[in-house]
């Protein structure tokens, strides 16, 4: 009687275990050839960050509201540091909130990509 009872415990703990993602849910997000700020590092921006980093009085004097800022952010001011670091890291930005990594890596493209604005 013990054998089917840890049998019958193992067998609930892997159908507890097991994931219920779906293929699709699986597939890594295709980066655009070509990444501009117009184009997809705005709406980003827009989402994650002009709550905070969007007027007069923004976070640490750092706006992120137009393609000069957001460039000068990631040149001078280490926003892909800030925006890569692990959840847990106080320092990450957004903050309570990490941004999700097809935008980190949207963003890091868009830096190798030239800083393009449209």
């Amino acid at each position: 009687m013990k054998k089917y009872f840890y049998l019958l415990s193992t067998l609930s703990l892997l159908n507890i275990s097991c994931s219920k993602d779906s293929p699709d849910d699986l597939k890594v997000p295709t980066l655009p050839e070509t990444v501009t700020y117009d184009a997809d590092i705005k709406p980003i921006m827009t989402n994650n960050c002009i709550s905070c980093h969007g007027n007069s009085l923004a976070e640490a004097g750092l706006k992120l509201t137009t393609y000069a800022e957001v460039k000068d952010a990631i040149q001078n001011k280490g926003l892909i540091n800030r925006i890569s670091r692990s959840a847990t890291d106080p320092l990450v930005m957004p903050k309570n909130n990490k941004m999700a990594q097809s935008n980190i890596d949207l963003i890091v493209k868009w830096q190798t990509d030239g800083l393009l604005e449209k």
